[in-house]
């Protein structure tokens, strides 16, 4: 399921950023952490499959050791500084009376749960980096979409039961970008295109965040984060 979310956004992100709304585009840029630069030369080299190195292109003038280093800190640093704030107005927040008066909660497995958090941000750019430094292909279209299935892996960093809420959010941004790749295969006239992009983003948020129930499918239980172990107990209960 991720590589079926991720893939396409990650190839669409490199090869037809321009069939991306600029506030998605910008969004994506901005969480990559990679200098404008960077972005322009990926977006004009490697679409041509005339570069030699995909290495010159993503880090010129350093080994691929000490960019990935580099790349995972300044990472981590951007991730910290996203989730700070939202992790106080979500979390610690709403349980001020607990902490100010107890019983508080642990704050060991807080702080693990929401470094895994920062660390999925950060591999989910770094993972198809990697692949791109370690694969020897000059095939760089089918290195992209490998890439992008691999950043599959991002999501073991996450807590289990956060890996479906990461997908999903994901996976809103993947709908959007299909839904402007198909509109502009077909030509569709502007005002249609922004009253698609419309009910298609509406029709994502209410099918990929809608809320589980008992009676709910399997497959929904499990994109929301429940494991196959735990949807299965579940189910024999109910009989």
């Amino acid at each position: 399921m991720g590589a079926l979310t991720v893939g396409p956004l990650i190839d669409s992100w490199i090869y037809q950023s321009d069939a991306i709304t600029k506030s998605q585009l910008a969004a994506l840029d901005s969480f990559c952490q990679l200098p404008t630069s960077v972005l322009h030369r990926m977006r004009d080299e490697i679409p041509s499959e005339t570069l030699i190195s995909r290495c010159d292109v993503f880090h010129r003038g350093r080994t691929c050791t000490q960019f990935h280093l580099d790349y995972f800190a300044k990472g981590m640093k951007f991730a910290i500084r996203l989730y700070v704030p939202i992790y106080i107005a979500t979390v610690l927040a709403p349980k001020y009376k607990c902490w100010l008066w107890g019983p508080r909660p642990a704050l060991a497995p807080l702080v693990v749960r929401y470094l895994r958090t920062c660390c999925c941000l950060t591999m989910m750019y770094q993972v198809p980096l990697g692949f791109s430094c370690l694969s020897p292909s000059d095939r760089h279209r089918a290195t992209v979409r490998m890439a992008g299935a691999l950043t599959t892996l991002a999501f073991l960093a996450e807590h289990e039961h956060r890996r479906g809420s990461v997908i999903k959010a994901v996976g809103v941004y993947t709908t959007g970008t299909i839904a402007a790749r198909i509109a502009a295969a077909l030509q569709l006239p502007p005002l249609v295109v922004k009253l698609g992009q419309i009910v298609a983003l509406s029709t994502a948020m209410a099918v990929i965040f809608r809320r589980t129930d008992p009676d709910s499918s399997r497959m929904t239980r499990m994109l929301n984060g429940y494991s196959d172990q735990l949807t299965a107990t579940e189910d024999d209960a109910m009989r």
